[in-house]
């Protein structure tokens, strides 16, 4: 006791001050506890709305996508089929334009044969004319 500071016996906690604040610090504990278990579930609350409010937007934003989607796809389907039906007219008029140059090629050809053959036949008549020609002229061995 001697080692105690100075103090007097009213400064002594008691048995019963020391059970006063236990019990004291237990409610103060408890409305702690009470308060972060409200801002627990404030924020839990806070957090399912936000939660919802995303699913529902990100949902809309599906939506929108799948809706572009399909009008590019159409779009591009439509192109696509209109280059195919642009490529089947060039391609028509490849052929028509084959077509005719094989026809004028055909002729042309078809005229330089009679024409070649003529000269050949001309030529040979000539050629046998004047071999019947020596024939008739020369000497009978």
């Amino acid at each position: 006791m001697e080692y105690l500071p100075p103090v007097g016996w009213g400064d002594v906690a008691t048995r019963h001050d020391l059970d006063h604040l236990t019990v004291a610090t237990h409610r103060d504990l408890e409305g702690v506890e009470l308060g972060l278990k409200s801002q627990i579930a404030e924020v839990r609350a806070e957090l399912k709305t936000d939660i919802r409010e995303l699913r529902t937007e990100l949902k809309s934003d599906i939506g929108d996508l799948r809706t572009e989607l399909k009008t590019d796809i159409g779009d591009l389907r439509t192109e696509l089929k209109s280059d195919i039906g642009d490529l089947r007219t060039e391609l028509g008029d490849f052929r028509t334009e084959m077509k005719v140059d094989m026809a004028l090629l055909r002729a042309g050809l078809s005229d330089d044969l009679r024409s070649q053959t003529w000269r050949m036949t001309t030529m040979l008549t000539g050629a046998i004319v004047a071999m019947a020609g020596l024939v008739v002229a020369a000497p009978h061995f």
